[in-house]
């Protein structure tokens, strides 16, 4: 078994199976002659336990564009987003039997989310992925690997098309450049690197009592704060792949650390105004959030060079 993250929602067009296992093949058939190149569309396999502890199964496909279930009258689904386990079978027909058996694996799992379904993913040459998702209230460290992969990545996602003026311009009175921005994170997501892994110690409280004022905080985009002085960047001109580079290197070592480390100790190498000493799950949700707020400023500067 391996961990698999989903970063969106998937939805889907689904015909529901008359029963199972002996319609499914007729489900996928009618999926497919129903819709509109089918063949050429991502398919799935729903299942999930009925009122009367029937198994439930859906033939789906992956809808082209949002609503479209709607139009064509069949059943939508939606796989949610998340950490889900899976196991990946290659060449699934030539053991009939070899998806029921991934699914008796991941279901004995006591992570798993009670109120999720089995999921088949399907891939090229007969391969299938089979996926079960983990409860978000049980995995809450994954989560944050998750959300701190997705932040660092929308991040660089929005870097990336840059050239080097407007990575340099000040694109409006009392902004960063674009370079200067990203080279703040990089200071303050280093420093985090480093307080995560530096001296720590036990705490009964909740590691994540924090979290929430912490959100509050960063994401409240009408309020403005000076940065310290020991991450403000440097006036200068910045290249691009400099900063994408250190980008990714930071980004891989919070990961690790946060799928690594006891995250419920304490960090006791800095201390924080009206919250004392951060758990590690509360560090890591300070530099999420803390990297989020700049995605959100980053976003109006990019916007501000474009209209020039």
């Amino acid at each position: 078994m391996e961990k698999y993250f989903l970063h969106n929602d998937i939805n889907l067009i689904c015909v529901t199976a008359n029963s199972f296992p002996d319609g499914v093949l007729e489900a996928f058939k009618i999926l497919k002659k129903k819709l509109p190149a089918a063949e050429e569309r991502n398919l799935y396999g729903i299942s999930y336990p009925g009122k009367n502890k029937e198994i439930v199964y859906k033939a789906a496909a992956e809808e082209a564009y949002k609503g479209e279930a709607v139009e064509t009258v069949l059943d939508a689904f939606t796989v949610l987003k998340g950490t889900y386990l899976s196991i990946s079978i290659p060449g699934f027909e030539k053991d009939s039997h070899s998806i029921g058996k991934a699914f008796e694996t991941l279901i004995s799992d006591p992570l798993i989310d009670p109120n999720g379904c089995c999921v088949e993913m399907y891939l090229k040459d007969n391969d299938v992925r089979c996926m079960v998702r983990l409860d978000p209230e049980k995995v809450h460290d994954e989560n944050i690997a998750l959300k701190l992969d997705t932040t660092f990545k929308e991040l660089s996602e929005l870097i990336s098309p840059l050239d080097y003026k407007q990575i340099n311009t000040i694109p409006f009175e009392g902004s960063w450049t674009a370079g200067q921005l990203a080279r703040h994170l990089i200071k303050s997501n280093l420093g985090f690197v480093t307080l995560l892994n530096e001296q720590v110690e036990q705490t009964l409280r909740d590691q994540y009592k924090n979290v929430k004022e912490i959100e509050a905080i960063f994401l409240n985009f009408k309020i403005k704060f000076n940065s310290a002085e020991s991450i403000m960047p440097e006036n200068t001109d910045y290249k691009k792949e400099d900063l994408l580079n250190t980008l990714e290197t930071i980004r891989i070592k919070l990961n690790q650390s946060v799928q690594s480390l006891d995250l419920s100790e304490l960090c006791t190498t800095l201390e924080i105004p009206g919250m004392g000493y951060l758990t590690r799950s509360e560090a890591a949700y300070f530099a999420i959030y803390h990297t989020q707020r700049h995605i959100y400023q980053l976003k109006n500067i990019i916007k501000s060079l474009i209209n020039k």
